[in-house]
């Protein structure tokens, strides 16, 4: 009742699907969590060898994702990744897992500057891509935080990507640093 263009917009195209795996769970019931189903669908057999082959087929450049350890990273670029994208994927598969933004310093660590660094997990404000910057990211990813801003259309992520890039600006100006690429672990209390 209190926001009749989000209700209408429900009421037109039904609730929100996970559209990327469509068709690919099976049961399409409410009663199973996110974590239930990419529980399920994981191989818990997957191992290097199978890294590496995957790394065989493809060609391009490849990320791998959900890592939070520094010796795990420091292995799957020996085996091939072109570049680590830390994330415990919001927390919401293993609650008690190591926050992404506090895995990161030991990972660049490993890594050292030339390897990519893709951080989520938690990103909600500039400060926040600051902070991971300052920590060791190469790349933030803000996925919530645009989503945000999807509810008014693409008007909406608009104005929440200028809001987030304001804070980004505010934050650096605050910190003394001319420029993003500057901001470096001295900023991190």
């Amino acid at each position: 009742m209190l926001h009749p263009g989000w209700s209408l917009r429900l009421l037109s195209g039904g609730l929100p699907q996970f559209e990327n795996v469509r068709g690919y769970l099976g049961d399409n019931s409410a009663s199973l969590t996110i974590a239930a189903r990419v529980g399920g669908s994981l191989h818990a057999g997957f191992d290097w060898d199978d890294f590496r082959q995957i790394r065989d087929w493809w060609k391009g450049r490849l990320l791998v994702k959900g890592v939070l350890h520094p010796g795990d990273a420091s292995r799957l670029v020996a085996a091939g990744a072109d570049g680590i994208w830390v994330s415990n994927h919001g927390g919401r598969q293993l609650d008690g897992a190591v926050s992404s933004i506090d895995a990161l310093p030991a990972i660049r660590q490993a890594l050292g500057a030339q390897v990519p660094i893709l951080i989520d997990s938690g990103i909600r404000t500039g400060t926040d891509i600051i902070k991971a910057k300052a920590r060791g990211a190469t790349v933030a990813a803000i996925g919530r935080a645009a989503l945000f801003g999807a509810v008014a259309g693409e008007a909406g992520v608009a104005k929440a990507l200028d809001i987030i890039l304001d804070e980004v600006v505010t934050c650096l100006r605050l910190c003394g640093i001319p420029r993003f690429q500057e901001a470096g672990s001295e900023i991190i209390a």
